[in-house]
């Protein structure tokens, strides 16, 4: 199995998980102005709330990393799929460097 495979999969779970839910986030969220609730149904509320809003988060994260390898658009424009493994090893490659930086950024804001 490879990671676009892996990532649907794990898209087809959220949306399970989101469809499993017999209200959405706003419905729920107004339900929490009701007077009526009771504390256990308050406390209930909340917990559907963030279950949804963590599987929402999930499925928003499977479709930016999906897009790419979609050959999908981003608003960056097409990405390479591993630009985040790039990035780390970019960081790693500017630390030997980074003393003198600090050093020359600090010297030349005390002139």
């Amino acid at each position: 199995m490879n990671e676009y495979e892996t990532l649907q999969i794990l898209m087809g779970d959220c949306r399970d998980i989101l469809s499993g839910f017999q209200r959405n986030i706003e419905d729920d969220q107004k339900e929490l102005f009701n007077p009526e609730l009771t504390d256990k149904e308050r406390v209930a509320t909340l917990l559907r709330i963030e279950e949804q809003k963590i599987a929402q988060s999930t499925m928003d994260g499977v479709r930016r990393k999906l897009a790419p390898i979609r050959g999908i658009p981003t608003k960056q424009g097409m990405q390479d799929p591993n630009q985040d493994l790039l990035d780390v090893f970019e960081r790693i490659e500017g630390l030997p460097t980074a003393p003198k930086k600090a050093v020359d950024k600090l010297l030349s804001w005390a002139r």
